[in-house]
């Protein structure tokens, strides 16, 4: 099986690799398409100003899809059209010929306009940028210059490029988004489907060895599929660019949704694994789910295959026969669900519930060398087993708690996984809805009966009268608006059907301990009391919002208009230099045109796209001054120099490390091998160079010098601000667990809380580009960049947000009716050790937070500088002056070393600090006491019901998510702890030398009190 699978895979990479060859081409055709028209089509070429462009815009429109080409080119249009018919207000004031002043100063405010809206396409803004800078260059030189169809002449480039793009993906062989998507998202079914035989192969195996050499497979399985689900969704986005049936789109990016769903639950399994700590959990809990597990693995195939087969079909209604089968398929799909939940009940009551002691015994790994032989079986991948334990050993609650929550975490999450699977499929209208993750057993739970639909009824009557009667407390108004966004929230609890019939009642939660004192709120009072009390200001007030919300959405900010002031001092520095001292010719715009086509990083990007700039610019120059003098300038000639060029160069555009400079030593060829040169062609080729050098130089200079946004700035104000929401957000879980018993007040919670934790997922991904960017900028007089710290932090956040993850999918398991009288009776008594371990993930992150604001160093040369001259102009009184002195005769606090806030005076042998090492110990403790009680309640009590298995298994989620997430805090704070060092190489020796290990200590403690 695993050589077929590994086949299976290197097919996937071989169609990569057609796939990037097949675009190349396509690149290579498009250009020959733009160079036979200007050869031999005079007019099209008379009409543009700078036909040469033409190659330039052909290279960057091209892209692997219909989609993606169409996107670009809209993209690119939307963004010059506007700029170069601005222009036309500009020369109709300033008559060419104009003065080279003025060509800079209104290049410099059009650069400033044109990129202060960043949420443009953003070949857009660079392609607007050139235009613009060389439409102001000919206004100077140019003094017969048509203001009026100038502008339209330098659209000509751009038309022609977009257009000969979009051909060459149509002719000869069309490239759609809809068919790689398709293809996409049944090798992606493919790989999903082995990942999970793998996946519960391994947990279910007879012995350790095969358990070791299934676990290592199904992880690099893991890996890629989790790629190839990450290209099927990077492909999706383009679909809506294409023309095709609505249905196809939105089943496709349903399919692709669900996928990345199932990738995600087979993450979780792949985690419960990892340690091995599931083989310490009852053997016959594993060998009484071998056969179910069996059944359940080929119905997942089977209906994994057939959803995507529906979700990639081009039919727009089913058949009657086809609905038949899918019905067929769904039923069977639920009945070996609901056989595999009984087996799963079954199993649990034989393991844990039945007075057999035999099957409650440990039966892991029995000796060293056996324990030795899996552990070197895992080889990187960590360790698959620590040691024996035996029930007489102190650590035996440890393992047996590792043991069942291991256990429960996985079979939580295969449960979510055949969910997804029986939802790709069972749908059948195929609408864009979400995902049904959260429920583990359908039931009707969460419908309301007719009792309670008059209940609310009556709550809402009751409630807008109580709301009529206060309308005179304006403080009682506003607290009822508040409550009023919250219980909207809790809307999610209706079925889509109710929610449509009873508008009103779905905004009221149930009656509860912690919401029963809620109001209604009407929105209509308060629109009518807003309306009666409205004037010119408030009007004023309005537009004013509008407008700074629409320039909220286009990204206009305060920081971009620091970042636009910044590209438009370049683009005026490169055009100066290039235009007025390199050389003092109308086709000397390539200064500008460089910086131009270098925006959109930030400084460490930057430094990296200048340098593969001016390789891209002289390796494409030397090629084409070759090219030239080999061809004799022939123009046949010249074209079969430039296909081949162009092809390889789109090849490399993939690359990571030389992508973009492949991209510039292409175009650059072009230019060079089709462009209007009449001087000499080694002249020309060196003016390319030189002026491309100036642009570079000019753009860097800027980017270091005004404004300076160094990324190691910016990755460590990011790494904050996401410890900040981890904090909130597992705040807001464990609040959850231990104080919401309403099911409304859950449903609600749960919804922010997801929220939340999609705003954690994008500030991760910020922090991932921002690390690649700070590797990449000079150190110069800083201290060096620890990139390889970093990239542990980021792996750490990466686990720590999968946690997260996994425990919003409990809380969502757990927002039923019925579930929450099984879920009390494990909360009962796990409160104070869960919200004593809460506290120390939070007293723990509070640290690493602090630690990471506070500056070692005293005060840079530039903020002395800074007070030294405030003190010189400012008039300061005798009063002031007396202060200062006083201040200064005091004798300044100590400082506050991060190391002392990192410091633990107690730490275990692991290095981990003693006082998490003892939380997690007694949670542990508390966990098995818990459930221990209530199965020895079970066997006591004739008739007493057993927890079901969706309660335990999202608690034992619950659980394993939040003791792993203290055990990466201890691994992040370790990290930090690195990071302080690494960043203060000097200061931590200072602070070794004047701190003494007992002056640490007392430091420490009262830094803690």
């Amino acid at each position: 099986m695993q050589g077929m699978t590994m086949k299976s895979m290197n097919k996937i990479y071989e169609r990569r690799f057609r796939r990037r060859l097949g675009e190349a081409l396509r690149t290579g055709w498009a250009c020959l398409l733009v160079s036979v028209i200007l050869e031999y089509v005079p007019m099209v070429k008379d009409l543009m100003v700078v036909s040469v462009l033409s190659y330039v815009i052909a290279i960057l429109v091209s892209g692997p899809t219909l989609g993606t080409v169409l996107r670009n080119a809209l993209g690119l249009l939307a963004v010059v059209v506007p700029s170069l018919l601005s222009t036309m207000v500009v020369l109709q004031m300033f008559k060419p010929p104009i003065s080279k002043v003025t060509a800079v100063v209104c290049t410099g405010i059009s650069s400033f306009f044109i990129t202060y809206l960043s949420n443009t396409h953003l070949l857009g803004r660079k392609s607007a940028l050139a235009q613009v800078s060389i439409l102001y260059i000919y206004a100077h030189y140019e003094s017969d210059m048509n203001v009026w169809t100038f502008p339209l002449r330098m659209m000509g480039p751009d038309i022609l490029g977009a257009s000969m793009a979009i051909v060459a993906t149509l002719l000869p062989f069309p490239q759609l988004a809809l068919w790689e998507v398709s293809r996409s998202a049944k090798s992606a079914e493919r790989g999903t489907s082995e990942v999970f035989s793998s996946a519960v192969t391994a947990f279910s195996a007879a012995d350790t060895s095969s358990f070791g050499s299934m676990y290592l497979h199904s992880k690099i399985l893991a890996k890629a599929s989790t790629d190839i689900v990450t290209g099927l969704k990077a492909k999706q986005v383009n679909l809506g660019w294409e023309i095709g049936t609505s249905r196809l789109r939105r089943t496709l990016k349903r399919t692709a949704k669900i996928l990345a769903g199932l990738n995600q639950h087979l993450l979780g399994m792949v985690m419960a694994m990892e340690s091995g700590h599931h083989l310490n959990a009852p053997a016959i809990l594993r060998s009484s789910l071998r056969g179910p597990l069996k059944q359940v693995v080929e119905v997942s195939k089977s209906l994994l295959k057939h959803g995507v087969e529906l979700g990639t079909s081009k039919i727009n209604h089913e058949s009657s026969e086809e609905k038949l089968r899918r019905c067929l398929v769904v039923e069977g799909a639920k009945q070996i669900l609901n056989m595999f939940d009984e087996k799963l009940a079954e199993a649990r009551r034989t393991a844990f519930y039945q007075p057999h002691v035999n099957h409650g015994n440990y039966n892991g790994p029995e000796s060293p060398s056996e324990i030795e032989g899996i552990n070197n079986a895992a080889g990187d991948g960590g360790i698959l087993w620590v040691d024996h334990r035996t029930k007489r050993d102190t650590s035996y609650v440890k393992h047996k708690f590792r043991g069942r929550v291991s256990s429960y975490f996985f079979l939580f999450n295969l449960k979510l996984y055949m969910s997804e699977v029986v939802n790709l499929v069972d749908s059948v209208s195929f609408s864009n809805t979400g995902t049904k993750m959260h429920q583990i057993v359908r039931s009707q739970r969460f419908e309301e009966s007719v009792h309670s639909r008059q209940d609310a009824a009556e709550i809402l009557s009751s409630a807008v009268s109580d709301t009529r009667e206060n309308q005179a407390s304006n403080h009682e108004t506003k607290q009822v608006a508040r409550n009023s966004s919250s219980s909207r929230r809790s809307a999610i609890i209706f079925s889509e059907d109710q929610m449509i019939e009873d508008r009103n009642l779905a905004s009221l939660r149930w009656k509860c301990n912690q919401c029963s004192s809620f109001k209604s709120y009407n929105p209509e009072l308060a629109e009518g009391k807003n309306s009666s009390t409205a004037s010119n200001s408030i009007f004023g007030w309005e537009i004013t919002c509008q407008v700074h919300r629409f320039l909220s959405k286009w990204g206009a900010t305060r920081a971009q208009a620091k970042r636009s002031f910044k590209i438009a001092l370049a683009i005026v520095i490169a055009d100066i230099f290039s235009n007025m001292i390199v050389s003092k010719e109308k086709h000397a715009f390539w200064g500008p045109v460089t910086v131009a086509f270098l925006i959109g990083n930030y400084q460490g990007g930057s430094w990296r796209t200048a340098s593969l700039r001016l390789q891209g610019t002289v390796l494409g120059g030397i090629y084409g001054y070759l090219a030239l003098t080999v061809t004799k300038n022939h123009s046949w000639a010249n074209f079969l120099a430039l296909i081949p060029w162009v092809i390889l160069t789109t090849f490399v555009r993939y690359s990571p490390d030389y992508g973009y400079g492949g991209l510039v030593s292409g175009f650059t060829a072009a230019i060079l091998i089709m462009g209007d040169f009449e001087s000499d062609i080694r002249k020309y080729a060196m003016d390319r160079i030189t002026e491309t050098f100036v642009g570079v130089l000019a753009f860097v200079f800027v980017e270091t010098v005004v404004f300076p946004e160094r990324a190691v700035r910016l990755i460590r104000a990011e790494l904050v601000s996401s410890l900040t929401g981890l904090r909130d957000c597992v705040a807001a879980i464990v609040a959850v667990y231990t104080e919401k018993e309403c099911v409304r007040c859950r449903t609600a919670a749960v919804n922010d809380i997801k929220e939340l934790e999609k705003q954690l997922k994008v500030s991760f991904g910020r922090q991932t580009a921002l690390r690649a960017e700070a590797c990449l900028e000079p150190d110069l007089w800083f201290v060096p960049f620890p990139g390889e710290i970093y990239s542990n932090l980021i792996a750490i956040e990466g686990r720590m947000l999968d946690l997260l993850f996994f425990m919003v999918c409990s809380l969502y398991a757990t927002t039923e009716d019925g579930a929450l009288d099984h879920m009390q009776k494990l909360l009962k008594a796990q409160r104070s050790s869960l919200t004593a371990l809460q506290e120390e993930v939070l007293t723990t992150i509070d640290f690493l937070q602090e630690a990471l604001q506070l500056q070692v160093h005293g005060p840079s040369i530039f903020s002395r500088f800074k007070d030294w001259l405030f003190r010189r102009t400012r008039c300061v009184t005798d009063v002031e002056n007396q202060q200062r002195s006083m201040a200064e005769q005091q004798p300044p606090p100590p400082p506050l070393h991060p190391l002392i806030l990192l410091n633990h005076p107690r730490r275990h042998v692991d290095g981990s600090p003693m006082n998490l090492k003892s939380s997690m110990d007694q949670f542990e403790q508390s966990f098995e006491d818990t459930v221990e009680d209530l199965i020895s309640s079970t066997k006591t009590q004739a008739g007493s019901p057993v927890i079901c298995n969706s309660v335990m298994l999202s608690f034992g989620s619950l659980t394993f998510s939040l003791h792993s997430l203290l055990r990466e805090t201890i691994h992040l704070e370790r990290v930090v702890h690195e990071l302080v060092q690494a960043e203060n190489p000097w200061s931590v020796l200072d602070f070794w030398d004047t701190h003494s290990v007992t002056h640490l200590w007392q430091q420490q403690v009262s830094v803690r009190a």
